[in-house]
């Protein structure tokens, strides 16, 4: 989609100084993840990072922290016992049954003073001159004892989730660090491609820097006394643009490449905060160097915001979590510490469901068929877009059993999907006797392009069905010997002596 020149319009989205306030006129998130400094819900009836602690245990295994009542995303993290890094908690029963939540993550990063499979130190380490912008693939990890501490990511967490009132979805995001002495600089990196890592210890990023990417800028100063955001979108063009659809694969190549972070002017589309004062820890381990306990935060370590994708706009899907530290303010300041790469999608495969003539059973070969498919969604609205129709046929040629893609003859032309639900047009393909599947193929419209997967299904019970011919009449015993084409068979002698029979007993009784 086309974007307008925004060169030069950074935006300081977080005020100097760090006051709260539980509502903000400039906060596009929807609230449905309370925004306040703190990690804990409140009083439980709104959704938080950690339950409100008010109430019995929530029923965590020996060992693991337990923080009780309700509201919370994440609980029953433990403690190593000893260097090794600690465990991260997991989906609270409550969060793991919420249909609005797309995807999360909790990521408990080694520190430099941990012990790992890959020895003393801290494995996840950019390997020095890597900066923002860089191509992925030149990204290489090392491990190091000697991080600072106020570079070394602790907790970090994130969730995406979709609106009620839009059916849109929204990404919130959040971390600890270890300490507020001094500067910190922070980014939440979201990327559309999946990213990975060829090995642990010493190995590389692999993946691409696609159109629409996101870079959340967090500059902690003062130790923290002041805090300011800016949000950089991917761009594959020079400005002025425009720029191609949101996922176009464009990695940076050159001295000079067009292909760039942006600063955008987003102040409708992002909420951020850092804590103004100590705030109890979650269900999980806390390694806060100020408060010298694993159960508080000290003010000004943890921080936490929202994104409004819709309101941005952006038509993408995001797929992985990559947030990571630099030594400096510079946008281009070496990266030190990373964590992830985490998955963590933002869009929603919708959930299908279809129905054949025939479905499960058979039809005469010939007969005339057709296929609906019916798309749905746990949370929002229901997928809009277009549906193609692939039909496998047993022979000629023989096609794979039960038509994975991308097998298949398409059947007429795509159709409109209507409330969630289109049917193919006819077809009497089908005079070849055996086993036919469908296959469907989803592409979202644009109302649906950043909430819902383009997708193909098929179903091996519903989709499928066999051209059979029908036999009613049960026949006679096979002998094993083939019939003589010189004789008449055996069912048209009986009758014609039955009928002879009849004749002749009607004429004895006629005289």
């Amino acid at each position: 989609m086309p974007r307008a020149n925004t060169a030069g319009r950074a935006t300081a989205l977080a005020a100097a100084g760090i006051v709260l306030s539980t509502v903000a006129a400039f906060a596009a998130p929807s609230g449905w993840l309370a925004l306040d400094g703190s990690i804990r819900s409140a009083t439980g009836a709104v959704r938080d990072w950690a339950n409100s602690g008010l109430g019995g245990p929530a029923g965590c295994p020996a060992g693991a922290v337990d923080v009780g009542g309700s509201g919370g995303l994440f609980n029953c993290g433990a403690s190593s016992g000893g260097t090794a890094p600690p465990s991260a908690p997991v989906l609270t029963p409550a969060a793991a049954a919420d249909p609005s939540i797309i995807g999360s993550v909790f990521i408990v990063d080694p520190i430099s003073g941990d012990t790992t499979a890959c020895g003393p130190g801290d494995p996840t380490v950019l390997a020095a001159g890597g900066k923002n912008g860089d191509p992925i693939s030149s990204y290489s990890l090392i491990t190091k004892t000697t991080v600072g501490p106020k570079e070394d990511l602790s907790n970090v967490y994130a969730v995406s989730h979709t609106r009620a009132d839009n059916g849109h979805p929204e990404l919130y995001f959040a971390a600890e660090r270890l300490t507020n002495n001094g500067d910190s600089h922070i980014d939440f990196e979201f990327l559309q491609d999946r990213i990975g890592i060829t090995a642990a210890c010493s190995g590389s990023f692999v993946g691409h820097r696609t159109e629409g990417d996101l870079l959340a800028v967090v500059d902690l100063t003062n130790g923290g006394s002041a805090a300011t955001l800016s949000l950089w979108q991917w761009h594959c063009v020079a400005e002025p643009g425009p720029q191609p659809p949101d996922g176009t694969v464009c990695d940076p190549a050159g001295t000079s490449p067009p292909q760039h972070y942006q600063s955008i002017g987003t102040p409708p589309s992002i909420f951020f905060l850092v804590n103004a004062a100590t705030v109890p820890c979650g269900g999980w381990v806390c390694r806060d160097q100020k408060t010298g306990n694993s159960t508080q935060v000290e003010a000004g370590d943890f921080m936490e915001g929202g994104i409004d994708l819709q309101g941005l706009p952006f038509t993408g899907c995001f797929n992985t979590f990559l947030p990571h530290t630099r030594e400096s303010g510079q946008f281009t300041a070496n990266l030190v510490d990373f964590t992830g790469p985490a998955p963590l999608a933002s869009c929603r495969n919708p959930t299908s469901s279809s129905t054949s003539t025939g479905a499960g059973g058979s039809v005469a070969p010939g007969a005339t068929v057709t296929d609906t498919a019916t798309l749905s969604s746990p949370a929002g609205f229901a997928p809009t877009g277009s549906v193609s129709f692939f039909l496998c046929a047993p022979a000629p040629p023989a096609q794979v059993t039960d038509c994975p893609s991308p097998n298949g003859v398409q059947v007429g032309a795509a159709k409109t999907l209507s409330a969630g639900s289109a049917t193919s047009d006819p077809t009497s393909n089908t005079s070849a006797s055996g086993r036919y599947c469908w296959r469907t193929e989803y592409v979202p419209d644009a109302v649906s392009q950043g909430v819902y997967l383009a997708a193909t299904h098929t179903d091996a019970t519903t989709e499928c069905f066999t051209a059979a011919v029908a036999s009613n009449t049960p026949g006679l015993p096979s002998t094993g010997t083939p019939p003589d084409p010189g004789r008449a068979p055996l069912t048209l002698l009986w009758l014609v002596a039955v009928a002879g029979l009849a004749a002749a007993s009607w004429a004895w009784s006629r005289r």
